[in-house]
């Protein structure tokens, strides 16, 4: 491999697109048909906002390599921000000609208005709320429903009930027997201490035990009462961590990558390009099930800097959950699948 690829590639790699095209430039003057040069330079390129010479690269790749749906592709991107759009449309239609199932130009097509998928369905939750976006750039976004937190619900209500039934089940001294199994001496030894010699010392100690053994049982009583109280406000804490974490809970599926935002308080933002995802799984728990929600679960490769805690074992997951309805979010994990598969075998020859 020339190293002016290896070059521009590390380059883009780096964000360096002005240093990709300068090395870019000098190779393609010998090498002018080279795919993966033509692709990096319109990449760079468009990059930079130079929307003339990516659509130039962009149609040079196209001539040297007709059967490329991405090279159709990354022209229609190219052409429909420099609103060309009726170019823009014949690319992407030429890309769905050599691969009907790509979806990405499907997706294109569709807010161009274009023809329908042939599926007779979009896969992806409608972007409601990222209009301020170029076109291209955002696929989908959201955030997770309040019906996924059905097991939290239920959780908070089996406590909310235990809470409950110890309040309306409470008496005094019921736990007056824990309270003399506890008393040493026992309350039995002196009585019969005091009943068997009669000296003052064995009814002394006796009266001492008994009023000992009240105050250890008035003092479980107001255990139980606060125990009570305190699941009464644990069930309620989940409830409202549930009703604040839905709508903080933010997706949005990009092109090549994906961010999660999640947290109420402490927020925390996670990005994944898909070339890095190992696997794809759709999985569903019973309280999912129940409530007509998904989970759509991507693995990552570990990272060796990305230690694990208490509260998230598993760095290498990343889990979209409740995100649009049921089909949506079967659609969506069929589409991350397959846009993965892609991407890894893009970056075995060029920097997408």
């Amino acid at each position: 491999m020339d190293g002016r690829i290896s070059f521009a590639r590390a380059m883009l790699k780096g964000g360096r697109s002005d240093a990709a095209r300068h090395a870019l430039q000098a190779y393609l003057g010998s090498n002018p048909k080279d795919p993966d040069a033509l692709y990096m330079y319109g990449a760079a390129a468009y990059r930079e906002n130079d929307d003339t010479g990516a659509a130039r690269a962009f149609q040079a790749l196209v001539a040297a390599s007709p059967s490329d749906k991405r090279a159709h592709y990354s022209l229609g991107i190219t052409l429909a921000r420099m609103n060309r759009l009726d170019e823009a449309r014949r690319c992407f239609e030429r890309a769905l000609q050599i691969d009907p199932a790509f979806g990405p130009a499907r997706q294109r097509l569709a807010e161009l208005g274009g023809p329908p998928a042939q599926n007779g369905r979009s896969g992806r939750p409608p972007v409601n709320d990222e209009k301020h976006l170029r076109p291209g750039e955002l696929l989908a976004a959201g955030h997770r429903r309040l019906s996924s937190f059905a097991g939290r619900f239920a959780f908070a209500a089996a406590i909310a009930a235990a809470g409950i039934a110890l309040i309306q089940t409470q008496t005094p001294g019921r736990l007056r027997w824990l309270a003399e199994f506890l008393q040493w001496p026992s309350l039995g030894f002196l009585r019969d201490a005091a009943e068997t010699t009669g000296q003052p010392q064995h009814r002394e100690e006796l009266q001492e035990a008994l009023e000992a053994t009240a105050a250890r049982s008035e003092f479980f009583d107001g255990v139980l009462s606060a125990s009570a109280t305190g699941l009464l406000v644990v069930a309620a804490v989940v409830v409202l961590h549930a009703l604040s974490s839905g709508p903080m809970t933010r997706y949005k599926i990009y092109e090549r990558r994906i961010d999660v935002a999640t947290g109420v308080l402490s927020r925390r933002q996670t990005s994944t390009w898909l070339y890095e995802i190992d696997n794809v799984e759709f999985e569903q728990s019973p309280a999912l099930t129940l409530s007509h929600n998904a989970a759509v679960v991507v693995y990552l490769p570990p990272r060796p800097d990305a230690k694990p805690s208490r509260l998230r074992k598993d760095r290498s997951k990343l889990r979209i959950i409740g995100f649009g309805r049921f089909r949506h979010q079967l659609a969506l994990f069929g589409e991350i699948r397959d846009a993965a598969l892609i991407e890894r075998r893009a970056m075995r020859n060029w920097w997408v």
